[in-house]
């Protein structure tokens, strides 16, 4: 796979998938076989920080943008979140599906 510069972000979900973002703004979700299965969008600056929902049911991004976005496991974009000043250097996702984020 070609990625536009380095990955700075990775998560993975008991090793049924992982999520990756990187420098090319790109979210690319992977299967065990290391097959990539979506490669839905991503953000138009830099992928700093990417989270798995304990069920794996869902994934947040985020980014030099300011923003963090929420994806389904499908690729389809489901909201977008405007809400910090600077970069997005923090993600989690509590057992309980609560998003928590934080930047500079």
């Amino acid at each position: 796979p070609q990625w536009g510069g380095y990955v700075n972000a990775v998560a993975f979900r008991q090793m049924e998938m992982l999520v990756s973002g990187g420098q090319d703004g790109t979210v690319r979700v992977w299967n065990r076989e290391a097959e990539r299965q979506k490669t839905p969008g991503g953000h138009t600056n830099y992928i700093s920080t990417v989270a798995v929902s304990c069920d794996g049911s869902f994934f947040v991004t985020g980014g030099y943008d300011k923003c963090v976005k929420m994806w389904n496991l499908s690729g389809e974009h489901l909201w977008t979140v405007e809400a910090h000043s600077d970069q997005v250097k923090a993600l989690h996702v509590s057992p309980n599906n609560l998003i928590a984020s934080g930047s500079n």
